[in-house]
């Protein structure tokens, strides 16, 4: 939920700054995922990809 403040924020700047998801820990551990998977290096390739935003 958003505070009224953000709410402020939101309207006036079009955009709401959202707190750390992942810690830099994290951050390496994907980014290092995401080049082997780029990279065909991975057996761990998703089994279903779908495009949300395309209109079918």
């Amino acid at each position: 939920m958003l505070t009224a403040e953000q709410v402020q924020l939101f309207e006036r700047d079009g955009f709401v700054k959202g707190d750390v998801v992942l810690n830099d820990e994290e951050v390496e551990i994907l980014r290092r995922e995401l080049d082997l998977v780029l990279e065909g290096k991975t057996v761990k390739k998703p089994v279903l990809n779908r495009n949300l935003a395309s209109v079918q």
